[in-house]
């Protein structure tokens, strides 16, 4: 009976999620609640093997379910993206003259480059290419949207390219070490501030080059070379900045395994074609629409912005997401030979690069977002020190409040409010402000529990860091005990 009652409960929220998009209206909430009724599915149909036989499938419902519980979208850049869709679906074109008004009515200059006569996206187009099926039923029943559905359809489809982007990540560092602590790894990739305050949050280039990077890790190191090839590039489709990780795995194959080097390239040749054929068709040239835009963008390498990258308290790499971290020793110690330290090197010169971009504080957002694609890869390494780290108690205590501290970043990022300024001469002059640290936030009277009165807000800031080292204590002892492999 409960498993009868769960399958009901699952096709229920379905037909009511599709009624929903059908009709142009909310679509996180059913969607949502269908994402805890798959799960409770699964578990009831087999509890005692409920993480052997469903942990990929858990992750993407589980992860897609917590990214919706916000209930709130927070994009902004991505509303090029969340329109495209409609001029896709509908009109049968990837310029946005037929959808442009009203949705970036007076908004032209942030967000749009005209060229051939016709208005394209400043962005990448792969992240509305990749949300087409969530615009499929409102397109089709011609729903009338309004500016909160539209960011709903934003919302949702970010949602679901992030959340796969975690089941692919489980998939790809599974066979590197323990069910548990694939789990673990997973958990502080696809719940720290990068996947779930930003990518899973809105239609941005992260999630869809986060997607990209997790096919293409997997595939270099599971053998599926196409696979491999196909995710990388997609990645440089939906972020040019992650040619850098891209170029690393093909000069690796170049130099040590030049046999896996053609379907690496026949995989890539996908994506990256398609990409050729759209700069083509509607520029004339071989080159991307927004190349003059971001050719002056770089200003130099800024020693202040590669500190302010790893350490500042509102753009730093390690008070926003320390466990990645970990990774590196979990690539260095590999060796030349391994593709893990070109990987690692890439990481390094991506560093470099943000460093050299002129708005490094990269506007209103939630800190080092441009370290994404750098993260996935440093996360993707931490697969590989579970024995070294779990022979050394004060080395797996550091692992397990490092990764739990991450997530509460993450989670603070997606339900409180972002602080800082839209300025870029203010966020710089912000840069190295600890009170603007979203821990700090807890307790200030600007922060997201401001509108509680102090003491309460003491309380409840002292309960969620408590609660997290309560959590970081048991990950620890549970990643301690013994694993089946």
């Amino acid at each position: 009976m409960p498993q009868r009652t769960a399958r009901l409960a699952v096709w229920a929220f379905l037909l009511w999620t599709a009624v929903a998009s059908c009709r142009g209206g909310v679509v996180w909430t059913p969607l949502f609640a269908t994402c805890l009724a798959m799960l409770w599915s699964s578990y009831l149909c087999d509890p005692a093997e409920f993480w052997k036989k469903h942990a990929h499938g858990t992750v993407f419902f589980g992860c897609l379910a917590i990214y919706l519980s916000t209930f709130r979208w927070r994009g902004g850049d991505d509303t090029p993206a969340s329109i495209l869709p409609l001029a896709i679906l509908n009109h049968g074109t990837m310029t946005l003259d037929p959808v442009i008004d009203p949705w970036l009515t007076g908004k032209y200059k942030d967000f749009v480059i005209e060229t051939g006569g016709h208005k394209l996206t400043l962005f990448s187009t792969v992240p509305a290419i990749l949300a087409l099926p969530a615009y499929l039923l409102p397109a089709l029943c011609k729903a009338d949207l309004t500016v909160q559905s539209l960011h709903n359809l934003s919302k949702v489809s970010a949602a679901v390219i992030t959340a796969a982007s975690a089941a692919i990540f489980y998939l790809g560092v599974r066979p590197r070490c323990s069910r548990r602590w694939a789990l673990a790894v997973t958990a502080f990739y696809a719940l720290n501030c990068f996947s779930f305050s930003v990518a899973s949050q809105g239609l941005w280039e992260h999630g869809p080059a986060q997607l990209g990077l997790a096919l293409g890790l997997m595939g270099l190191f599971g053998g599926a070379d196409w696979l491999s090839g196909f995710g990388f590039a997609l990645a440089v489709g939906a972020r040019p900045d992650t040619a850098l990780f891209a170029s690393a795995a093909g000069c690796w194959l170049i130099f040590f395994a030049p046999r896996r080097l053609p379907r690496f390239l026949t995989g890539a040749a996908i994506p990256l074609g398609l990409l050729a054929v759209y700069w083509v068709h509607y520029t004339g040239k071989l080159e991307p629409p927004e190349m003059q835009f971001h050719a002056h963008v770089f200003k130099g390498l800024r020693m202040d912005a590669l500190l302010g990258f790893l350490f500042s308290p509102t753009r730093g790499l390690l008070f926003f997401c320390p466990i990645a971290f970990f990774g590196i020793y979990g690539a260095l110690h590999r060796g030349f030979r391994d593709s893990a330290v070109w990987l690692l090197a890439s990481c390094g010169l991506s560093l470099l690069l943000v460093s050299s971009y002129g708005f490094w504080t990269a506007g209103m957002t939630f800190g080092p977002r441009y370290l994404s694609g750098a993260s996935v890869i440093l996360l993707f390494f931490c697969a590989d020190i579970e024995e070294v780290i779990r022979r050394r108690g004060a080395w797996l205590s550091a692992f397990a409040f490092a990764g739990v501290f991450s997530v509460l970043v993450g989670a603070l990022g997606s339900y409180l409010n972002w602080p800082g300024s839209y300025s870029y001469e203010v966020q710089e002059a912000q840069a190295w402000w600890w009170s603007l640290h979203p821990v700090s936030q807890l307790f200030a009277d600007a922060g997201g529990l401001g509108r509680m009165v102090l003491p309460v807000r003491v309380l409840v800031g002292a309960v969620i860091l408590g609660a997290s080292a309560w959590a970081a204590s048991a990950l620890r002892d549970t990643l301690s005990s013994s694993i089946e492999q």
